[in-house]
């Protein structure tokens, strides 16, 4: 029984110390602006823009999908039949909230703009 547990302990602790070093799961898929264009002119031809509908757009005019993150039945509606998904916000806050929906509809191929807009212009863009 003891060396049931100390056993146990040891796995938990090799899990705690090694996690780190692989970084976290949403870290693993974030992509450069030109990593991200990559994807999109070899692969795949639509962005899912978490910022809604914003007619003056800076990035992927022609690929671009605007979706709010808050619309969940248009969004909903995107993501049905969906095998892989790039997707951007303004800034990353809003990927974790969209990796969770993601894994939950069962959608494992997925990648997200790293810092947003505002990651990709090295500022804070007004209006976007």
């Amino acid at each position: 029984m003891i060396a049931t547990y100390k056993y146990f302990l040891s796995i938990l602790l090799l899990f705690l110390l090694v996690q780190p070093a692989f970084g976290s799961d949403l870290d693993q898929r974030l992509l450069t602006h030109d990593q991200f264009k990559e994807k999109i002119t070899v692969r795949y031809s639509e962005v899912l823009d978490l910022r809604g509908e914003i007619v003056d757009e800076l990035l992927f005019p022609l690929q671009r999908v605007g979706i709010s993150l808050r619309d969940t039945d248009k969004l909903d509606e995107y993501l049905n039949n969906k095998t892989t998904v790039l997707a951007f916000d303004k800034d990353g806050s809003q990927l974790e909230t969209l990796q969770k929906l993601l894994k939950k509809k069962g959608i494992r191929s997925y990648y997200f703009l790293k810092g947003g807009v505002d990651g990709v212009f090295g500022h804070r863009v007004s209006g976007l």
